[in-house]
């Protein structure tokens, strides 16, 4: 009998970032019309090299339209590598087909951008940020800063030193253009935990 539902999720890690060879990953898929979960993957033998091809078949009573969320998590040794981002589509019909790039240690991957409707010329300077969020009245740590130009400055992956990454520390990216007067641009996401704080050791006593 032919599957039905399916989907194929397609991962692409940056083109000269190296899978480590101990590498694990997980894979979970929940229903977020109804908050159910849909199922979860792990596995210990991954390709080496990206893209990666998930396929998986989606319940036959699930409404089209519906908003399925992927968290894919790749760890080794129990350290998780990627950041907290979750990632979703929308599920319209069958062999479906969707894109995700995901953000290895000194990578972050802006997918999009919201942007003012202005005009801008091709030699239009736009400048992208990742910064630590602190409370007010406190300078603001500067994670990683690029200068590019304006058109096709997203999607793109945005180094930084992983050296510097605090664990648990909420990052935000920020994005400006234009010469004379700047605009804002707000990358996505918007925010990120680059690290999760490992978990502390339980000790008991008698």
């Amino acid at each position: 009998m032919t599957a039905k539902n399916v989907v194929t999720a397609v991962f692409h890690f940056p083109p000269d970032y190296r899978i480590p060879a101990k590498a694990e990953t997980r894979i979970t898929l929940r229903n977020r019309c109804s908050d159910t979960l849909l199922g979860t993957w792990t596995s210990a033998q991954l390709p080496d090299q990206s893209p990666w091809r998930f396929s998986f078949e989606l319940p036959a009573d699930l409404k089209r339209n519906c908003k399925v969320e992927i968290d894919i998590d790749l760890s080794v040794a129990g350290t998780s590598l990627l950041p907290d981002i979750k990632y979703s589509f929308r599920w319209r019909r069958d062999n479906q087909e969707e894109t995700f790039h995901l953000s290895p240690p000194g990578y972050l991957y802006l997918s999009a951008a919201l942007v003012p409707m202005i005009g801008t010329q091709d030699n239009t300077l736009a400048t992208l940020r990742l910064v630590a969020q602190t409370e007010p009245g406190i300078p603001v740590h500067v994670l990683s800063e690029e200068i590019t130009f304006f058109k096709g400055s997203i999607p793109r992956y945005l180094r930084y030193d992983v050296n510097k990454v605090k664990p648990g520390q909420i990052y935000e990216t920020q994005g400006t253009f234009g010469s004379r007067r700047k605009f804002t641009m707000k990358p996505i996401p918007r925010s990120v935990v680059l690290l999760k704080e490992k978990p502390q050791s339980l000790i008991l006593s008698a």
